[in-house]
């Protein structure tokens, strides 16, 4: 999105604060599988905070700044996208602004159900899980450490490298357009800036009624038809499995087609295997040239000769001319 509105500092910024609490998220989820003893669904895990602390806290960490919560790595570069996108002041800015703002609220929702599901709700595993759960060791705990501090720090540190006005760090290594927007920190209202940031603050309520308080109206809302063909769509991934699955149908169809009459058809009767039979055949042919009578030999010497001259009659030139000396040569030699 920072890329198509020109902003290629900004989204370079977001990528690298991006890298460290997305890695610290997927570690932590990486420790987490492996102190449950690889189980992998959500709804079989719960109650794991007072288990796993080290690794509920990394996991915090990682989800707040993926959300964009105040002062942590991930707000000074997903905000700034997001108001910069609405301080170019154009359709394709508006755009750009809505949809961002509405995948933050996503984002929240999704990320606080992760730390709800697996660390916050009741226990819903097995005895065995929660027996032998525990926080990663020193060797794994040190990198999941680390990105937590970059994921806390680093956005705050690196702002005005990156996008600060008269930073020299990316001055001639990316292009910009002739008025790349500077100023929206200035001109965007106050609200639309904290437009994602309200949408991040009330995913938290939304689901803690939705999933604890009122469980029991999202479980009925099923019932409904209409309700049940939105969430088919949605939980079918938008059928976009449907639709790649019928897709890679007929790209494989039209491989088998394909290899077979053009590969191992066409190709095949043009290259190896009709040369090899072209090859063999005139070798064959050949072959049956030498049957060791003298006569045969002279008449293909006078049939060749006879050849050579009418070559020579018919091109009077001085090619054609040392053609014919050369293999007058040659015959002589083989006779």
């Amino acid at each position: 999105m920072a890329c198509g509105l020109s902003e290629f500092n900004s989204a370079l910024f977001h990528l690298v604060n991006h890298a460290f609490f997305k890695a610290l998220l997927f570690l932590s989820a990486g420790a987490l599988i492996h102190a449950v003893q690889d189980e992998q669904d959500l709804r079989a895990l719960g109650g794991l905070v007072s288990f796993v602390p080290y690794t509920y806290i990394v996991s915090l960490i990682g989800s707040m700044s993926l959300m964009a919560y105040p002062f942590l790595t991930g707000f000074y570069s997903k905000e700034l996208l997001i108001m910069t996108a609405y301080g170019h002041y154009s359709v394709s800015g508006s755009v750009a602004y809505w949809l961002a703002a509405v995948g933050a609220g996503l984002t929240a929702t999704y990320s606080l159900r992760l730390l709800f599901l697996a660390f916050l709700s009741k226990p819903n595993g097995s005895k065995l899980n929660y027996i032998s759960a525990h926080d990663p060791a020193l060797l794994m705990a040190i990198p999941l450490a680390i990105l937590a501090v970059f994921s806390v720090f680093f956005g705050y540190i690196a702002q005005e490298l990156f996008i600060g006005p008269g930073s020299p760090l990316l001055s001639n290594g990316l292009f910009q357009q002739p008025n790349p927007v500077n100023e929206a920190e200035f001109t965007v209202p106050l609200l639309y800036k904290l437009l994602p940031l309200i949408a991040a603050i009330l995913a938290y309520p939304l689901l803690l009624v939705l999933y604890s308080w009122y469980s029991h109206f999202t479980t009925r809302l099923i019932y409904i038809d209409l309700w049940r063909q939105i969430y088919t769509f949605f939980n079918r991934a938008f059928l976009f499995d449907g639709l790649y699955s019928s897709l890679g149908s007929a790209m494989l169809a039209l491989g088998h087609i394909t290899a077979k009459s053009i590969d191992k058809g066409i190709l095949e009767l043009l290259g190896p295997s009709g040369l090899t039979k072209l090859v063999n055949t005139f070798a064959v042919r050949l072959s049956s040239l030498y049957s060791g009578y003298i006569p045969e030999y002279a008449t293909y010497i006078a049939l060749g000769l006879v050849g050579i001259l009418a070559l020579a009659v018919g091109l009077v030139q001085a090619k054609a001319a040392l053609l014919l000396a050369c293999s007058i040569v040659l015959i002589s030699l083989v006779k």
